[in-house]
């Protein structure tokens, strides 16, 4: 460190513990510049926390410079943004040293900042400061105030996360002073000076000025190094005043294009390619940061989309995990209707195996009825036919008698005598499969396919035919003409 700057720094602790115009006690040393002092005070009567400002005693004597330090002390207080940091009191110490009190702030400059990440910012938190200290100088160009020293060491980044400004101004007092080099020197201001400030045109230096050190500021956060690099500071200073500005993306590639852009248009040579205004480049730099922020959503977007097996799934390998199938816990109710456990046809019981499923189809069932029927007939007519005995006369059932000779009746009555029971039949098992059945409770009726059913025959009670002699009863009339005998069921 050069022997002026330890002299200040000597300068600035000697006056720790002392009170200025029996107000503010000066309790430790904040920062010293080539220009002024900052101390942490507390007034005395109100016992507010305080910062106060004081002016090197050697440029106080310097009755202009002591007018111009509290005037443009006070332009913060016009711009009327919060960003910037309000002075609340000015007076002059028992040396003659002038000073202003301001608000304290509780956090650190973005050169702090820098230097403690590597000296390297993020490019969200790199355009978020920027655009918020492009809207302080908007505000601030808006009302004539030009601040003309912009570095991260006059930016102040609070506990909150808000960005303050200060020094507003310190840039044109500096100009007048006779000190200029040194502290010139010591801000370190060349690097952050735009080609017509380098080169001494103070009439040039205007809002567009202003736009150029917020470029320069941005492209030091990015990069990690100043615009221009030098061994000492005249020579960045001569590379000020002569060299373009290279692109952001020679030292921070990983700058989105979009972005780079903004920057490079604010650090342009010639001031008519740089932005128009502060208003303008903080459009353009948030409009940038939202195409990109949308690119970046679009591309999670895809990712999110691209088909990839689970992360727990592998395609070989004794230790692949074992993938347990998933059961849906689902009951299919299927209406079934079962058959009745016994069924007669044509008197003969068909006993039907429960697990059995049928087949057929439903006239083979109503044949079969039909035949036993028919048989029973025929035994009974076999058996009126065979006998021309008399039959007993004490229930008649059946009378056939003619005109020519007696009659002959047939009688059935129920006999205790057994008569010989009909052979067994075995009707054709009736299956059905895969057929929906009707309830055993419905009347049985012909059904169209596929709901065919089973009409269940029931035989008559066991019946016996016996044959009883009837006494014949003799015409008086002759015999009877072949043409009568003829009509006789019964004649031989």
């Amino acid at each position: 460190m050069p022997m002026a700057d330890h002299d200040l720094s000597d300068g600035a602790k000697a006056r720790v513990g002392t009170v200025l115009s029996g107000k503010y006690r000066l309790d430790r040393v904040l920062g010293v510049g080539g220009m002024a002092s900052v101390y942490a005070a507390t007034h005395l009567r109100n016992a507010n926390v305080v910062a106060v400002k004081v002016l090197h005693r050697e440029l106080s004597i310097d009755a202009g410079l002591r007018a111009r330090f509290l005037r443009e002390g006070y332009a913060a207080n016009s711009v009327g943004h919060p960003g910037t940091v309000r002075v609340l009191d000015d007076d002059t110490a028992e040396d003659g040293s002038v000073f202003i009190v301001m608000d304290l702030l509780d956090g650190e400059t973005l050169d702090a900042r820098w230097e403690r990440s590597g000296r390297r910012l993020g490019v969200s938190e790199v355009v978020t400061l920027m655009s918020e200290l492009l809207e302080i100088l908007a505000a601030a160009h808006a009302r004539g105030v030009i601040h003309r020293d912009l570095k991260p060491e006059n930016l102040f980044v609070t506990r909150e996360g808000k960005l303050k400004v200060l020094d507003f101004g310190v840039a044109r007092l500096r100009e007048g002073s006779p000190t200029q080099t040194r502290t010139g020197a010591v801000f370190g201001t060349p690097a952050f000076m735009p080609p017509e400030q380098a080169l001494g045109r103070t009439s040039e230096v205007d809002a567009l000025s202003d736009v150029w050190a917020v470029g320069a500021t941005a492209f030091c956060l990015l990069g990690g190094r100043f615009v221009h690099n030098g061994t000492t500071v005249e020579e960045i200073l001569v590379r000020s005043a002569t060299e373009p500005a290279p692109s952001v993306l020679e030292v921070a590639p990983d700058v989105p294009p979009a972005i780079a852009r903004v920057i490079d248009r604010a650090l342009a040579f010639n001031k008519r390619d740089r932005w128009e205004s502060a208003a303008a480049m903080r459009a353009a730099l948030l409009s940038a940061d939202s195409a990109d922020r949308s690119d970046d959503d679009s591309d999670d977007e895809e990712d999110r989309t691209r088909i990839a097996l689970p992360p727990k799934m592998t395609l070989r390998g004794e230790d692949a995990p074992v993938l347990e199938p998933t059961v849906a816990k689902e009951t299919l109710e299927i209406t079934t209707v079962p058959l009745p456990p016994a069924s007669t046809v044509a008197g003969i019981e068909s006993h039907s195996e429960p697990d059995r499923t049928r087949r057929g189809f439903p006239f083979v069932g109503l044949a079969a009825g039909g035949l036993g029927i028919a048989v029973l007939v025929a035994l009974a007519l076999a058996l009126g036919g065979g006998s021309k005995q008399s039959l007993s006369a004490a229930t008649p059932a059946v009378s056939h008698t003619s005109s020519a000779e007696a009659a002959i009746t047939v009688s059935v009555p129920v006999s205790p005598t057994p008569a010989p029971h009909p052979p067994a039949i075995e009707a054709p098992v009736v299956s059905f499969e895969a057929l929906p059945m009707a309830p055993s409770t419905a009347k049985a009726t012909a059904a169209k396919p596929p709901a065919p059913t089973v009409t269940p025959v029931v035989a008559p009670p066991k019946t016996t035919v016996a044959v009883t002699p009837v006494p014949a009863q003799v015409s008086p009339r002759a015999s009877p003409t072949a043409s009568s005998r003829s009509r006789d069921p019964l004649a031989p």
